[in-house]
């Protein structure tokens, strides 16, 4: 039986402690096996920040750049997106090798920071 990428995330986080960490990770990944599943090992992951964030009442935003951010970039990036969304946020770096600047993605809204998006909003503008 096929099971979802979000069910297998809260199977995780609800049995997850220190203690029992290895034996859980192993026995998921048996299960990904088992379901012939293994390729959305990295939807799962995505799928535990996303319910992990959700179990806190946070947000995740995820920060696509360049190179990983330094820490004051992200308490600022932090500060801005918690005024802005009303509530704590919770910030995953993404580095990807073809940015410029930064893209921020919550749930399905984006902010493109990135030069690629600020030519492409002059361009639309040129049209």
């Amino acid at each position: 039986m096929k099971i979802s990428p979000n069910n297998f995330a809260n199977a995780l986080i609800d049995s997850a402690e220190p203690d029992n960490l290895k034996i859980i990770a192993r026995n998921f990944w048996y299960k990904l096996q088992k379901n012939k599943q293994y390729k959305d090992f990295a939807k799962v992951l995505d799928a535990i920040d996303l319910e992990s964030a959700k179990i806190q009442n946070k947000i995740l935003a995820k920060i696509y750049s360049k190179n990983e951010l330094t820490d004051q970039d992200k308490q600022t990036i932090n500060e801005k997106l918690e005024k802005k969304f009303q509530k704590a946020i919770v910030l995953k770096n993404i580095i990807g090798k073809n940015i410029t600047g930064i893209i921020i993605k919550i749930d399905d809204k984006i902010i493109d920071l990135s030069l690629e998006g600020k030519l492409d909003k002059i361009k639309r503008l040129f049209n």
